[in-house]
């Protein structure tokens, strides 16, 4: 929540290649009175472009997503059969 009547924001739009659409950042009183806007901007360019980099997740073929599941349901399937022929 933000208290007080005056701070300093950078608002960063993401492009249409980017995982976020905005994102914003605050500054806090005492430091933002010693940084220059060039400064602000560029450090809020570099926490964003670090950011994107490791929240890209592999992507994940439907296939492979398919095997598993149908191999997971034969265990399954396999174990449950056993423990049936075993108890009777």
């Amino acid at each position: 929540m933000l208290k007080g009547c005056q701070r300093k924001a950078i608002v960063v739009r993401g492009d249409a290649d980017c995982s976020f659409e905005a994102a914003y950042f605050i500054m806090r009183v005492n430091k933002a009175a010693n940084v220059s806007e060039e400064d602000m901007l560029s450090e809020a360019r570099r926490i964003v472009e670090r950011s994107q980099g490791s929240s890209k997740l592999p992507k994940r073929s439907f296939i492979k997503e398919a095997l598993k599941f149908v191999g997971g349901m034969i265990c399954g399937g396999g174990i449950v059969g056993l423990i049936w022929v075993l108890l009777i």
